[in-house]
């Protein structure tokens, strides 16, 4: 009965022996090698980001407002060159909602490589031109002869 406590008390020492020398962090040249990883993916993915952004092609389109499908986020524009329909996204998604037909926009337009209209990204709204009617003051309508009696 000795031997097998005596066998169970050196595999323990043995143990907290080993675990003793857990004061040093094993793990510190991992870290480090992973907080240099993700540095350099961090400073690639950045580099990627703006390759991008110089290659998108943008311009604005002085257009009328044709038709808008909410649904499939389309707008149909009318512009010198015709009409033509173009998926919207970005910031012009949330525009959508306050645009009618027959309305006046400068549409933000991004384009591929050969200048072919991808989507609109960007929808701004015009004041109305027709405003000279509302320049005038009201005019008061002519009151009724009042009848003596």
């Amino acid at each position: 009965m000795k031997k097998p406590t005596m066998l169970l008390a050196v595999l323990l020492m043995a143990g907290l022996a080993y675990a003793g020398e857990g004061g040093k962090d094993t793990t510190a040249p991992v870290k480090s090698d992973v907080k240099d990883a993700a540095g350099s993916v961090k400073a690639e993915a950045k580099e990627t980001v703006s390759d991008v952004k110089a290659s998108i092609k943008t311009h604005e389109v002085d257009a009328e407002v044709v038709s808008i499908d909410s649904a499939k986020s389309t707008i149909t524009l009318k512009t010198e060159k015709g009409e033509s329909t173009a998926p919207v996204e970005g910031k012009a998604k949330a525009s959508l909602k306050d645009v009618k037909p027959g309305q006046k926009i400068t549409a933000v337009c991004r384009d591929d490589e050969k200048g072919a209209h991808q989507a609109v990204t960007e929808i701004k709204t015009k004041a109305s031109a027709t405003t000279s009617s509302s320049s005038k003051p009201a005019e008061k309508p002519a009151e009724a002869p009042s009848e003596k009696k």
